[in-house]
């Protein structure tokens, strides 16, 4: 993981590697930078790795002279010309990518006649059609796994990562822009002796020829029946020349390669869209490092969830704490200022507990008692009662006092009693020829209650 990361701030390089020659370039630099060095493979890809090292070695020391800055580290992409890679236009069903992948290698021998050895096959299925049907033309590409699995272990060598691998006619395709364009175009890429011609028709790529460069006018009939336009990177003079063999056929030769970012070497426009190339190689042991990759990348995704999950519970629980603080100190503020209306609320509980209490008593008291204390705060002050019969709703009550007929009076001015009568005469007590006491009996009815609901007293 440390060397993943290591390789990630690297520099990232566009190798292309040609029949004779290599070139490599910064890629994403605001600077074209390109180193050229010679190469010698030998044909039968046996023991490439030792050359391939000698190579990447030479243009990174130029790259690094040239003012690319330290390639330690870095992430390369590598493209290949023919005869190190081999593209073509193969009639295959509608099919999806693995599954045309799977076909090719099944029998690479019998699609790439002049393949020897293990082979690694890639496809480019941009614009079919892949709702069934007869076959279709598909954009296919093959080299032997021994070179690119010294492509790579060369790479290793050097301290770089190699990150893609293909063929150049993909990233001339990336060169060549408007993938979405339904226009026909066409591309002529001459390097040394072989010229390397591409027909787009849509998002289609139609026909992939190789031609000898020699012959410019094979190289213009490669491209058939125009109209449209093209693309020409090689030598200088090739384009003008190119321009006026083609224009009979309906092509126009685009003036500027644009599209390249304006360069006019093929070599230099496959490594300068290396890292965007359209068709790719991936042998086993790339595959491998890409899957060692994305489960490393999973696990980080894992292990950056799961402390992110940790930290968000952590500042739920310590937001949920530091709530529970301020709710406690609101409740304990809160506290001082109504302890006064809870106390007052506790005072007139108390009051209403004795004012209840009260009722019940004078609910649950005999009716007689409220009579009695009637007739004690009726009766004159130094009047008293010496005897009281009660029935029903009458009473006749015995009572004593220095004046009989105020007693009297009093008792029918009250609204507790009707019908008070006199029951007999009035029984005086004489002291030295004056009234000390007057004993008199009356009878009465209380006033607005049933008989039944007083009972007896007596």
């Amino acid at each position: 993981m440390a060397g993943d990361l290591l390789m990630a701030r690297g520099l990232r390089l566009g190798i292309a590697v040609g029949p004779t020659r290599a070139v490599a370039t910064v890629l994403g630099s605001k600077q074209a930078l390109f180193a050229s060095e010679a190469l010698n493979l030998p044909d039968d890809n046996n023991s490439p790795a030792v050359e391939l090292f000698r190579v990447f070695v030479q243009l990174a020391e130029r790259l690094e002279e040239a003012g690319a800055g330290p390639t330690d580290g870095a992430q390369i992409h590598l493209r290949l010309l023919p005869p190190w890679a081999d593209t073509r236009i193969v009639e295959l069903p509608p099919l999806r990518e693995e599954e045309l992948v799977a076909v090719l290698q099944r029998d690479v021998a019998r699609y790439f006649l002049g393949g020897v050895g293990p082979q690694a096959v890639g496809v480019h299925t941009a614009g079919r059609n892949s709702n069934g049907g007869d076959g279709q033309p598909v954009l296919v590409a093959a080299a032997a796994l021994s070179l690119l699995e010294a492509a790579r272990e060369a790479a290793v060598q050097i301290g770089w990562s190699l990150e893609s691998i293909g063929p150049a006619h993909g990233a001339w395709l990336s060169a060549a822009g408007d993938s979405d364009s339904e226009a026909r175009r066409g591309i002529i890429a001459i390097e040394g002796s072989t010229a390397y011609v591409m027909r787009v028709e849509g998002r289609v790529t139609a026909a992939v020829r190789q031609v000898p460069a020699s012959d410019l006018t094979s190289v213009a009939d490669a491209l058939d029946v125009g109209p449209g336009r093209v693309l020409v990177w090689g030598p200088p003079g090739a384009e003008q020349e190119l321009a006026d063999l083609s224009s009979s056929a309906g092509w126009v030769v685009d003036p500027l390669p644009g599209g390249a970012g304006g360069r006019s070497d093929p070599l230099e426009v496959a490594a300068t869209w290396a890292g965007r190339a359209l068709l790719e190689l991936v042998p086993p042991t790339l595959a491998a490092q890409r899957d060692s990759r994305r489960r490393a990348s999973a696990v980080r995704l894992w292990i950056t969830a799961a402390a992110l999950v940790v930290a968000a519970a952590g500042a739920y629980v310590w937001g949920t704490y530091r709530e529970l603080d301020a709710v406690s100190a609101e409740r304990r503020e809160i506290a001082v200022r109504v302890q006064p209306l809870i106390q007052a609320q506790d005072s007139l509980q108390q009051l209403n507990d004795r004012i209840q209490a009260r009722e019940d008593l004078w609910a649950n008291t005999p009716r007689w008692t409220p009579v009695l204390v009637e007739l004690a705060s009726l009766l004159p002050r130094d009047s008293h009662l010496t005897a009281l019969y009660a029935s029903g709703d009458t009473v006749e009550l015995e009572a004593a006092g220095s004046r009989a007929g105020e007693a009297i009076q009093a008792l029918r001015a009250a609204g507790l009693f009707r019908d008070v009568r006199l029951q007999g005469v009035v029984e005086r007590e004489l002291e030295n020829g004056e009234t000390v006491v007057e004993r008199f009996r009356v009878s009465a009815r209380l006033a607005g209650v049933p008989p039944e609901s007083t009972g007896g007293l007596e």
